[in-house]
């Protein structure tokens, strides 16, 4: 009886600590696509950038 309720109390605790493990990992993946998101527009100024840089030298 009283290894049950410390198994239960294990599991218990288990559960828990997946759960936050999983909330964490959200988390992370949320953050991982924000900050692809925010490279992949900076590529895009930059790129942008580069071209004007190139059209103002050919002009010049």
């Amino acid at each position: 009886h009283k290894s049950f309720s410390f198994f239960f109390l294990f599991a218990e605790q288990t559960l828990a600590i997946r759960k936050m493990m999983d909330r964490t990992l959200n988390q992370v993946d949320e953050l991982t696509l924000l900050f692809r998101g925010l490279v992949s527009r900076l590529t895009d100024q930059a790129r942008t950038l580069d071209f004007w840089c190139l059209a103002h030298d050919f002009m010049l």
